[in-house]
């Protein structure tokens, strides 16, 4: 197999560190560039020379990917590894870290390979680390998202960025779906930077995310395209294969607690796990959910939607989950990313958590981020971004995330009663239970997706406002809000005044013309509920008074 050149030289900027008498190695290569092969064309050298050499990784996914990738290249390979056979002495180990800090051992190795390792950073790798390099062993942590890993390795190696794997092949540009951010400010945050699950539930999940779903995708991806959903939590990813069901879109959900498929949990065995993975490759499964547990080591290049159906707190998790799909494929459309990046194959990423705002886009590179922030704290990168952010002036989309809880009523599947659904998850009509236990319902406000093109979100320039424009888009977005809560007009003019619509504040008290686009044509109609009241009997675009 041919080797791209940034592969081959990686393997020579290692080897050289390593002459060179450094004993704690990690590099930073793009997600999609090939750092399996790397260590394998590394390992190769060093087994040939005599040098035992081990690989440890902390996901199971990602161990079987490594152990059959390997023995498939011809490498003669052990395996240490819960529920794997042990098939004696080799030069060349694959090990699980839990399974090496459970039964306390470590292979005797010159090398020691740990992949993603910005996983793999707390006081049982410390021990493990100092155990290797007592026994003078070289230490190479291999990873897409250098941070949080200066205290375990000395000397940074980056290796390919996203640009590079586009310009040889293996990655592609990401076309960018999105709203507003959401308000993140009560969510605490872990040493990484990610939100802390039971936070974002309890202070953020009672805000809900931005969009529709399910409606979004159908709109975005109506091929219906493999797509991969990343969910607020693990019972939230199983709510969403019920939404996605019930819209006609097979679905599954893998988590640590198991695979939910077709209404049914099943365990998360590597022979399970390999069938979902190749009904989604088939295209018998449309959306693969899970809350974090894929954003590593899952080789579908078939992918080619993501939906991020929450936030990311770590521009670490961020740069993992969206490097699942930027991989190239035969399969992938073509899209115009317009007159800079004209028509070319590639991927969407559907975002609802506002992370393109908070971490930038997935198609730039992140040199100098890992660069500058390699002995800093993860939260730091996105700490100081905000505060970029802040002095000067966002470049934000025209929606943006609505305060407050706002449900949207629910069709039940059996009779199609619409409704509000409460704690006993019944049809009120039916009886029929609309959403299964195990599941957890994502509360997501009204409003529309609209394209991020920039790379760099910030601009020196605000433009000015058009009041006339201003006031559309703001009635607008009342119109929808009310139209999925069961309000009428006049509650929906009033809830645009009262200043309560996010980024129309200062349109509180403002008297509105009553021929805006979407307004009834006629005055009685303005106590009827707005969904109940066709098209026809609103004012467009050309039919409202210039202001």
């Amino acid at each position: 197999m041919k080797r791209w050149k940034h592969q081959t030289d990686c393997v020579q900027k290692i080897n050289e560190a390593i002459a060179a008498g450094e004993k704690r190695v990690v590099l930073c290569s793009a997600t999609g560039t090939g750092k399996s092969v790397i260590m394998e064309d590394c390992a190769r050298g060093w087994v040939a020379n005599s040098l035992d050499t081990v690989v440890i990784t902390n996901r199971r996914f990602l161990f079987e990917q490594l152990v059959k990738g390997f023995r498939r290249s011809g490498l003669p390979t052990r395996t240490i590894a819960s529920g794997w056979p042990d098939h004696g002495r080799e030069r060349f180990t694959v090990c699980m870290f839990q399974t090496l800090t459970s039964r306390g051992i470590a292979p005797p190795a010159k090398r020691v390979l740990f992949d993603e390792c910005h996983n793999e950073t707390g006081e049982s790798a410390v021990q493990l680390l100092k155990e290797y390099e007592d026994c003078g062993a070289t230490a190479i942590g291999v990873t897409a998202s250098a941070l949080g890993v200066s205290h375990l390795y000395d000397h940074l190696i980056l290796g390919a960025d996203r640009s590079d794997g586009r310009k040889c092949g293996s990655l592609v540009m990401a076309q960018c779906f999105g709203g507003g951010q959401l308000d993140m400010a009560a969510a605490n945050r872990d040493s990484t930077g990610e939100y802390r699950p039971g936070e974002v539930a309890k202070k953020v999940w009672n805000k809900a995310i931005y969009g529709q779903v399910v409606k979004e995708h159908l709109k975005i991806n109506p091929e219906g395209r493999p797509t991969l959903l990343f969910a607020p939590g693990k019972k939230e990813s199983n709510f969403f294969v019920d939404q996605f069901e019930q819209a006609g879109v097979s679905a599954a959900s893998i988590t640590s607690d198991g695979i939910y498929w077709q209404g049914e949990t099943i365990p998360a065995s590597p022979k399970n796990r390999q069938h979902i993975k190749e009904a989604v490759a088939s295209g018998a499964i449309t959306v693969l959910c899970n809350r974090f547990i894929l954003r590593e080591g899952i080789d579908i290049p078939e992918l080619s939607h993501c939906i991020l159906a929450c936030p990311f707190g770590s521009i670490l998790s961020y740069t993992q989950s969206v490097g699942r799909v930027l991989r190239n494929h035969d399969s992938l459309p073509e899209i115009d990313f317009g007159p800079h990046g004209g028509r070319q194959r590639g991927v969407t990423i559907q975002d609802h958590g506002g992370n393109f705002w908070r971490h930038g886009s997935p198609n730039a590179d992140l040199a100098s981020t890992w660069k500058t922030y390699f002995h800093d704290s993860p939260k730091r990168v996105t700490d100081d971004r905000e505060k970029k952010l802040k002095q000067k002036e966002l470049d934000r989309p025209d929606n943006e995330v609505v305060e407050g809880r706002e449900e949207t009523p629910t069709e039940c599947p059996a009779c199609g009663a619409i409704q509000f659904v409460f704690k006993n998850r019944r049809c009120y009509r039916c009886d029929n239970e609309i959403f299964r236990s195990g599941t957890r319902r994502v509360f997501q406000t009204n409003g529309e997706l609209t394209e991020q093109r920039a790379m760099h979100d910030v601009r020196t320039k605000r433009r000015k406002k058009d009041p006339s424009s201003e006031m559309t888009r703001g009635w607008k977005s009342a119109y929808y809000s009310a139209k999925n809560s069961n309000r009428n007009f006049n509650q929906a003019r009033g809830y645009l005044r009262s200043g309560r619509v996010r980024g129309f504040e200062h349109l509180k008290g403002v008297e509105l013309p009553l021929n805006l686009p979407l307004m009834p044509r006629d005055p009685s109609l303005w106590s009827e509920k707005v969904s109940v009241i066709s098209g026809e009997h609103l004012h467009t675009e050309d039919s409202y008074a210039s202001l």
